[in-house]
């Protein structure tokens, strides 16, 4: 049983003012030092994984050594000091009440203990009642929190949270607030845990993902950490992240850098983008203004665009280019594996298609750039450390690390609630094609002679895109104005939460025209009934879209 970091994590003033802090608090007698606390720790670790009893060496142990023992079995009972920890259920002290997610965080729960709890991590024990995988309106109201008769379109935005994760954030919050030392003591364990289940699952390796609250807080470490000299090139593409391209005029006067920005018009072709990129980075080499770092959302924000990261990592690094990647809307959208993108940082979300908590976001990088990124607010006790420790080491400080931690209930949630990725992966490409499809229907799409999604292809395709940008009808004349106030409209009149924006939409002729279009976020908790509320709402106002008296009866603030 583990309750620190392993040693080489551990810098020796940090692991002695531990050691000193523990042999305080257990008041032990002044010549009992700190070596003996570290000796029972040691012969602690020695003995984590192994069947047997203690023996008679713990029975002779002096009672200073017990105390030491009991304070990191948490509390273990005399009777039960033949007994290691994981062996079986334990009376737990000063009460025997803690649920068995608690004792799983302390090191105590064990698959022979009987679930009594109402959250426990016997999962096909939890999760049994519910019987076969039912999408749409009935996980909705059996699984998540979300109004039964409204429609939640923008998960791409802020994703919905099932029930039992935020059950298990709640009582991770109060697993700490009930015994907030032994919590942070125990923390770097579960903080190590969790990041390996996250980094098997977006293919990379624990020692290279860090932990944080969103994508910008990633930019923004990457962009102000960089080892920028003046003069130096930042290329970024012209349909990124706004939030991105906001930081980069930041960065860009601090440390004098040549900001270069690729025009990109979606929809396209790859050979056409990458043709683009190719002659555009060698005519940036002819002058020798090669940039040192690129930046490209993997799936775009306003656009839903699926980018080819492998490809433009693969020309990137020819010039000596290093990738970043905003991959905000990947984690469980589609398939992951980040070391086989190529790319040297990637960023990424887990509230928007994970089912986690709000503000579970992580960073991965490639192991030559470890030594360059730290935490924005990095402890003092962080210094010398690796970039794994540096960032547990804030996390496992003052952050409240419930919302991380609940992220394995989530997976727990897609593998016995949904029967694993694959069947969500399946239902959200189908409802997508079919939202496409139902509202070109209703709303005549064909007459209009654009695309029915910009997406094209990519929408339905196996393994593919879910996030379709659907066209709406005679809003050519409309404005960015417009759209905020359609959204408000859509929320009040049909209780319709939607993502609407101005884009330039393909007209058929090889020009663009701009024109509203709405985002679907393609969601387990969604049916068609949701995508033709949808439609017929926004169907009735016959292309009234810029009238602000139509939209005046349900917004009377709207200017």
């Amino acid at each position: 049983m583990e309750f620190l970091p392993d040693d080489h994590d551990l810098g020796l003033h940090e692991e002695r003012h531990f050691l000193q802090l523990i042999h305080d608090q257990l008041q032990l007698t002044p010549h009992v030092g700190p070596n003996m606390v570290q000796e029972v720790l040691a012969t602690m670790r020695g003995r984590r994984n192994e069947a047997d009893t203690f023996s008679a060496e713990r029975k002779k142990a002096s009672r200073e050594t017990k105390k030491v023992q009991d304070f990191f079995d948490f509390g273990a009972s005399s009777d039960d000091a033949d007994v290691l920890p994981l062996q079986r259920h334990r009376t737990l002290a000063p009460s025997s009440t803690l649920s068995l997610r608690a004792r799983a965080f302390y090191g105590q729960y064990s698959a022979d203990d009987a679930p009594h709890d109402a959250l426990v991590l016997d999962h096909d024990a939890l999760f049994a009642e519910y019987g076969p995988v039912r999408f749409g309106k009935h996980m909705k109201e059996t699984h998540f929190y979300l109004h039964s008769e409204a429609s939640f379109l923008n998960a791409g935005s802020y994703g919905a949270t099932p029930k039992v994760v935020l059950a298990a954030a709640r009582e991770y919050e109060m697993i700490e607030v009930r015994d907030p030392t032994r919590w942070r003591l125990r923390l770097p364990e579960a903080y190590d845990r969790i990041v390996a289940q996250l980094a098997r699952f977006v293919g990379a390796e624990k020692d290279d993902v860090a932990l944080l609250t969103n994508c910008n807080e990633g930019t923004s470490i990457v962009l102000k950490q960089f080892p920028w000299r003046a003069g130096d090139g930042l290329l970024v593409l012209s349909c990124d992240y706004e939030a991105t391209l906001l930081a980069t005029k930041a960065v860009q006067s601090t440390f004098g850098l040549n900001v270069s920005v690729l025009p990109v018009e979606i929809p396209f072709e790859e050979d056409q983008l990458m043709n683009r990129l190719s002659s555009h980075l060698e005519r940036l080499s002819h002058e020798k203004q090669l940039p040192r770092l690129m930046n490209v959302c993997h799936v775009t924000s306003k656009t839903g665009y699926v980018f080819p990261v492998k490809l433009i990592a693969d020309v990137v690094h020819s010039y000596g280019i290093l990738l970043l990647v905003d991959g905000a809307q990947v984690p469980g959208h589609f398939p992951l594996s980040i070391r086989d993108l190529g790319a040297d940082i990637y960023l990424g979300t887990c509230h928007k298609w994970m089912f986690s908590c709000q503000g579970v976001a992580f960073m991965a990088l490639s192991k030559q750039l470890h030594g360059v990124f730290r935490p924005l607010a990095p402890r003092s006790r962080s210094v010398g450390s690796t970039f794994y420790g540096s960032f547990r080491d804030v996390a496992c400080s003052s952050h409240n690390a419930s919302a991380w931690l609940s992220l394995a209930e989530s997976f727990a949630f897609v593998d016995r609630v949904c029967g694993g990725w694959a069947k969500v992966w399946e239902y959200n490409q189908k409802l997508a094609s079919d939202a496409v499809r139902a509202l070109a229907k209703v709303w005549h799409l064909e007459q209009e002679g654009v695309p029915l999604a910009l997406q094209g292809s990519q929408i339905g395709s196996q393994g593919g895109n879910c996030l379709p940008i659907v066209p709406i009808p005679r809003s050519t004349d409309c404005t960015p104005a417009d759209a905020l106030k359609l959204m408000g409209f859509l929320l009040t009149r049909s209780s319709t939460t939607a993502f609407l924006v101005q884009i330039p939409f393909p007209d058929g002729r090889d020009e663009f025209q701009l024109m509203l279009a709405v985002r679907i976020t393609a969601q387990i908790h969604l049916d068609l009934s949701d995508i033709d509320r949808l439609g017929t709402a926004i169907q009735e106002l016959h292309g009234s879209y810029g009238t602000l008296s139509v939209i005046r009866e349900y917004l009377p603030t709207v200017t």
